[in-house]
């Protein structure tokens, strides 16, 4: 299928939803209640006090590349919800964040990576994105159209 014209992305876009509801269904048939979306090479830098929002962005691109968030969604990774543990050279992160629309949560999920500690600053690497099934079919049936 070649993409010329918006009709094309439409029909582009209701072929992988349709795979991806196929995914959640297969996913329940087999009992598994968490699904996981990867991201790697991030490697961008936050401060810590940046960090939140760093990784907010990165699960909200993860989300949007699954076919999985609209613009009418917010991420938020509430107060307190980031934890990171760091060694010598590298530092692990678990991040629990919550997927809103309209005031309303739909989803929850947790995010976890790797990252490096750099001149007082952190270089974000990877991301796993992990969302109850359950969730998952949610948010593919609550996304705008």
């Amino acid at each position: 299928m070649r993409i010329e014209n918006g009709e094309n992305m439409l029909e582009l876009l209701r072929f992988f939803k349709k795979v991806m509801l196929k995914d959640v269904m297969e996913a329940e048939k087999y009992g598994e209640k968490y699904m996981s979306f990867e991201l790697y090479d991030i490697l961008e830098e936050a401060s810590p006090r940046e960090l939140d929002s760093k990784i907010e962005e990165n699960i909200e691109y993860v989300l949007k590349r699954e076919g999985l968030f609209s613009p009418d969604m917010e991420v938020i990774v509430p107060m307190g919800a980031l934890r990171w543990e760091c060694e010598e050279y590298s530092c692990s992160y678990v991040a629990d964040f919550e997927v809103f629309k309209n005031d309303e949560i739909v989803a929850y999920g947790t995010a976890s990576g790797f990252m490096h500690p750099s001149n007082g600053n952190f270089v974000i690497i990877d991301m796993t994105v992990t969302i109850p099934t359950k969730d998952v079919k949610r948010l593919l049936m609550r996304r705008k159209r």
